[in-house]
């Protein structure tokens, strides 16, 4: 359920013994009301974990400020975990059908460490989602948080002992390419195919639409032209979104050195075409949807037709966020790190 405010949530709140609480609160909902939902929560003695996100998702509507909240049931292990650990203690699993539900700091420097850490305690017998939190403004401060704890640089996961159904569409199609990343550290880019990572995106860009890539103009040119890597039979998108150190390109998440990359472009009905692709089986009671903030900026008022889009092919009530980054397990069972991508999840 979507509220606007504390007291709309209040009013309306009722304790489910058997439930955990599963909360998105949009990034331009105050401090004070933050610390006073906290403190609310507390006094009604329930298990709640969440993260604060550019916009939270209620069936076809997203919004920057208030509180969308979502009962969980069948949830075996909730906690927080500093992203920079150096291992990553998790509960032995009890049957096959485990899933976990992972919000992560979006704008943090230790999002691959932390993930190949979760993946190497279950590899591939878990299947993964969610999404990045933080702010649409890329300045870092704490967004993620459990029972009260609000953290920076951290993670909430999630286990469920019920199997989840991820589907994910994204839109976007090859330009140029396959080229290769010579030279990357973590999430900036230095190098393709041995020639400085800034001039080669500005020749093919120039080459396409005829304009140069500036500092000033660098975000709202290079959202329609993403970077793509190459990744099992297909390719995951990265998400450029500045110029630093006057020749790097800082991305939202890791470049993998020596990969295959493709430049990518899309508008926006191939974006919208995709969240009409998306086969939603409808065999599973709870719906979320993890949209990437990237992509709503790009989409523009558009975004509330995909949202339309997916949320008129399931009954169910659909909770979600726009988020900074989205994880999802690939058919092959890989945990991924997505950006511009729509995730959809059904569990019960």
């Amino acid at each position: 359920m979507y509220y606007s405010s504390l007291e709309e949530l209040q009013s309306g709140f009722t304790k489910i013994e058997e439930a955990k609480l599963l909360l998105f609160i949009g990034e331009e909902t105050s401090e004070e009301e933050i610390s006073n939902l906290f403190s609310f929560l507390n006094q009604q003695d329930v298990d709640y974990m969440g993260g604060i996100f550019p916009g939270v998702i209620y069936q076809d509507t997203s919004y920057e400020k208030g509180f969308v909240i979502k009962n969980i049931y069948n949830v075996v292990f909730a906690q927080i975990f500093p992203l920079n650990s150096e291992a990553v203690v998790l509960p032995a699993l009890q049957n096959k059908d485990i899933s976990s539900l992972v919000l992560l700091d979006g704008l943090s420097p230790y999002i691959n460490k932390f993930l190949k850490l979760l993946f190497t305690n279950y590899t591939d017998t878990v299947k993964y989602f969610g999404g990045g939190t933080g702010s649409i403004k890329l300045e870092q401060k704490p967004s993620v948080f459990c029972n009260g704890k609000l953290c920076q640089d951290s993670a909430v996961v999630v286990l469920f002992n019920k199997e989840v159904e991820i589907y994910t569409e994204h839109g976007w199609e090859i330009m140029e390419g396959p080229h290769v990343i010579t030279a990357a550290n973590e999430n900036i880019l230095e190098e393709i195919n041995w020639r400085n990572g800034l001039d080669f995106y500005q020749e093919v860009i120039y080459d396409k639409i005829g304009q140069q890539l500036t500092k000033d103009n660098f975000f709202d040119i290079i959202k329609g032209f993403p970077l793509g890597i190459e990744s099992e039979d297909s390719f995951i998108v990265r998400d450029p979104l500045a110029i630093v150190d006057d020749k790097k390109i800082l991305c939202v998440s890791d470049i993998p050195n020596n990969s295959n990359a493709y430049i990518l472009k899309g508008d926006k009905s191939s974006l919208l075409e995709s969240s009409n692709k998306l086969c939603i089986d409808n065999r599973k009671s709870n719906s979320f949807l993890f949209d990437c903030v990237s992509r709503a900026l790009f989409l523009e008022e558009d975004l509330h037709t995909e949202l339309q889009n997916v949320s008129n092919k399931t009954p169910n009530e659909v909770v979600g966020a726009l988020t900074i980054g989205e994880i999802a397990s690939t058919k092959k069972g890989k945990l991924e790190f997505l950006n511009k991508t729509l995730v959809y999840c059904e569990i019960d």
